[in-house]
């Protein structure tokens, strides 16, 4: 007899998010970054890999998902109904993001997109200057993925009003525009 190895509990829907939970928004914010990255990661060194394909959908799909449950307004199941999500948000995020090159798009769904690519942006940089650290046989300190993702969870969160990046993400991201 072979035994289930999986629990009742592990195929449950889970519970509506609640967005304004700035933990809640860094953990779907990490989920995006890591989809992202590891697509961008199987783009530049093994692009004809057989889970290449997978890889890029499932990035795509995740990124269109969140953008969906941000721009839209909540619909209780997957997202808590508490005002957030939607036309609050939106406001919010192009009040926060206003410097930050985000363009004034028609509708909702465009600038949670747009903010979502400036955060998938930044991780692009915090991997490029992890990247030249190791090449100066420096270490980047952890602290600077915490902040980032502090700032970005705490703008889509609602609990920051402007965002500010770390530093030395800022720093390095001026030299590379050179």
């Amino acid at each position: 007899m072979t035994q289930n190895a999986h629990t009742p509990d592990e195929f449950k829907p889970m519970p509506a998010l609640d967005f304004t939970d700035q933990s809640v928004m860094l953990m779907a914010l990490e989920e995006l970054g890591i989809a992202t990255m590891q697509n961008v990661w199987m783009q530049t060194h093994n692009p004809e890999h057989e889970d290449a394909a997978a890889i890029a959908e499932q990035a795509g799909t995740f990124l269109l998902d969140l953008t969906t449950l941000l721009s839209q307004s909540a619909d209780g199941v997957r997202a808590i109904d508490n005002g957030w999500t939607g036309p609050k948000l939106v406001a919010h995020v192009k009040a926060a993001l206003a410097t930050e090159g985000l363009s004034q798009a028609e509708d909702d769904e465009t600038t949670i997109a747009q903010a979502l690519a400036l955060y998938i942006d930044d991780l692009k940089v915090l991997v490029a200057f992890d990247q030249h650290e190791k090449t100066m046989s420096r270490e980047t300190d952890p602290k600077l993925y915490i902040d980032l993702m502090r700032a970005w969870s705490g703008i889509f969160s609602g609990h920051e009003s402007s965002l500010e990046r770390p530093l030395a993400l800022t720093m390095f991201r001026a030299t590379q525009r050179r």
